[in-house]
């Protein structure tokens, strides 16, 4: 198998080798070997022509050639077109060379020679620098023109360490620009790939830094263990070509024909006038000779010398916080990043997210000019601006506690109300409960007591009007949760001694409803009064002693409070009415006499006498005029009560005479 693939291999070798003798039938060859659009509207472009055997035709004119493609549509015209070889203009070079280990031996010994071999093929004024690459990147021989020197160095490099790839490219380029010859190039070979973590640039950097800098990169690839696509971005994406060899031996021919192209090249020299904003281009170049014609295109990227600052749609009116992302694009690094709003003061951005959010709460109402600029490392500035129209907005009102989410309230409640926004408020503002408004100066603090406001959802409304002119209203819906009754006691006090009627009132507090009252001594109920609120004690229904007032208030919510005193009810003697008989009365015809007692405890005793002689121990009796002479005569009524309590109650009446 690996006959079979060597012998693949010798067979490309030939063809390659033999290419030149099989393209003889083309009778002209135009190659596009650079493009430098880093001092625009002026492009250099570098180009080879050859003929049928791949020499160099020489002596053309700006006569020659043309432009097509999009730079000819922009109005693109060729300024002058000069020779290399024929006006001796200089061509300065970077070599950058793989050192690393897998390139100890024959291949680092055949680098020496192709590097040597470039050198001594170039012009006498053709600066050159070496730069070498393994665990880092070294400049080990700034730009000079002394072969000598070039050669000693070319001598003395050695093969050890790993491969930083993608740095060596980055920085090779940043050499090139630095050499400030509009002719200039890097020729780089490896015979590897990346070795994670040497290079501190990413896999993009040195095509992105080339193309914005007009540096081609001409690529070399040793061996099979070529990062092959990298190296061939490289040089596609610049204008430029990219060569590989399994052997070593090959590397001397490749350094050699670059170096005799550097040398017969031309120097188009262009005016494009197109802006410096990152576009793209295709440049399609024609030649013309007696030979015959041929044509080739390239592509370069305008640069940005001052960034390009550019932002998005935006709304015609801000009625609502926006976040805005300027697009900047600048070719040097980011210095800073700012906006303005007005005549305010500069706010600084994150140069790598420049994101910010304007909040039209935090603006008056109106036109305002947003500015936004971006300067770079260079100390260029570039800028955008637009106008903003801000809205008018509503203020805003809020509370604390929020009374959107307080829940039922069952006990007083203070709440704050405040109102803020995008302009002052005007006073005073309106609060209206329950359809009842008044008004006050925020921030205001009122307090929702549930014994002023309805069982169940009762309605809060705030308005208020800003400077700005507009309106708003924030509305509540509060639930009140049933309160019970509460009660006050006038008349009579806990531990007082009742030795006569006395009155009390009750004053009761509740939610917008009726309060039934009532009043009991030891589930007796007392009478109540027509107004509604005053109870009366009778101690002589009450036996002597310890007792308890209960006083209860109740609402048609089932809602129910009660407040109980002690009392102390006086041994009291009980109280006698005679009835059917009055004092001084002239009796004439018989009646029944009788008597109510009334006394704390039960009666155990009575007794009623005339003149001294009981007649019953009963409470009535018969009088019967024949059994007494004419005359006066006393009725006296003794009783006693089961609480040793006694008492007697004396009257006299008169028996009228017979007729």
């Amino acid at each position: 198998m690996k006959r079979l693939f060597w012998s693949l291999l010798a067979f490309a070798l030939m063809l390659v080798v033999a290419l030149p003798v099989l393209m003889q039938d083309a009778p002209l060859r135009l190659e596009i070997s650079g493009i430098n659009a880093s001092a625009l509207p002026t492009v250099t472009m570098t180009a080879n022509v050859n003929d049928a055997l791949g020499q160099p035709i020489t002596n053309l004119t700006a006569a020659n050639f043309a432009l097509s493609d999009q730079v000819a549509a922009v109005g693109g015209q060729i300024v002058s077109v000069q020779n290399i070889t024929n006006d001796n203009l200089n061509f300065s070079t970077v070599l950058l060379i793989d050192i690393s280990s897998s390139m100890e031996g024959l291949p680092i010994a055949q680098a020496r020679a192709a590097a040597s071999a470039f050198v001594e093929n170039i012009g006498a004024n053709d600066p050159v620098a070496i730069m070498t690459f393994g665990n880092d990147v070294r400049v080990v021989q700034p730009y000079t023109t002394d072969k000598g020197v070039l050669l000693s160095v070319i001598d003395s490099l050695r093969a050890s360490g790993e491969t930083a790839l993608y740095q060596a490219g980055f920085n090779a380029v940043q050499l090139a620009a630095e050499s400030g010859n509009p002719r200039r190039a890097v020729v780089l070979l490896s015979d590897g790939a990346e070795f994670g973590g040497n290079s501190s640039v990413g896999r993009d950097a040195a095509l992105q830094a080339a193309r914005e800098l007009g540096v081609p990169l001409f690529t070399i690839g040793l061996g099979f263990g070529t990062d092959r696509t990298y190296l061939q971005e490289l040089a596609t994406g610049t204008n430029a070509s990219f060569a590989e060899t399994p052997s070593p031996e090959q590397l001397v021919d490749i350094f050699t024909t670059l170096a005799t192209q550097f040398r017969s090249q031309y120097v188009i020299t262009l005016n494009v006038p197109v802006p410096g904003d990152g576009t793209e281009y295709t440049v399609g170049l024609q030649v013309n000779t007696d030979a015959g014609s041929a044509f080739a295109s390239g592509t370069f990227r305008a640069p940005i010398p001052v960034p390009l600052v550019d932002l998005p749609e935006l709304p015609t009116l801000i009625d609502a916080p926006i976040t805005i992302t300027p697009n900047i694009r600048a070719d040097d690094a980011l210095e800073a990043v700012a906006y303005t709003l007005g005549e305010g003061d500069l706010v600084l951005l994150d140069t790598t997210n420049p994101t910010f959010t304007l909040d039209p709460l935090d603006l008056a109402p109106g036109a305002i000019v947003l500015t936004v600029t971006a300067s770079d490392e260079q100390g260029d500035i570039g800028a955008a601006q637009t106008t903003l129209n801000i809205a008018a907005l509503p203020p805003i009102i809020s509370t604390t506690p929020d009374l959107a989410t307080v829940g039922t309230i069952s006990t007083p409640l203070d709440v704050s109300i405040d109102v803020s926004g995008q302009t002052p408020v005007v006073q005073p503002v309106t609060l209206t409960i329950n359809g009842v408004e008044q008004t006050f100066d925020v921030p205001h603090t009122f307090t929702l007591d549930p014994y002023q406001f309805n069982v169940g959802a009762n309605t809060i409304s705030i308005t208020a009007t800003n400077a700005g002119g507009s309106t708003n209203s924030a509305t509540y819906t509060v639930d009140i949760a049933a309160q019970p009754p509460q009660l006050q006691i006038s008349g009579v006090q806990d531990g007082q001694s009742i030795d006569r009627v006395t009155t009390f009132s009750v004053a009761t507090r509740a939610q917008n409803q009726a309060v039934a009252l009532s009043a009991t001594i030891n589930d007796q109920t007392l009478p109540l009064a027509e107004d509604g609120v005053t109870f009366a004690i009778d101690p002589q229904q009450f036996a002597p002693g310890a007792q308890t007032l209960t006083v209860t208030a109740q609402t048609p919510t089932q809602t129910a409070t009660t407040l109980t005193l002690q009392l102390l009810i006086a041994a009291l003697p009980p109280t006698i009415t005679i009835n059917g008989v009055s004092d001084g009365e002239i009796i004439s015809a018989d009646r029944t006499i009788s008597v109510d007692v009334q006394a704390q405890t039960d009666v155990t005793s009575i007794a009623l006498a005339v003149d001294g002689e009981i007649v019953a121990t009963t409470d009535s009796f018969d009088l019967r005029v024949l059994d007494y002479a004419p005359g006066a005569h006393t009725l006296t009524v003794a009783v006693e009560s089961a609480s040793g309590q006694s008492a007697a109650s004396n009257l006299t009446f008169t028996i009228a005479p017979e007729p």
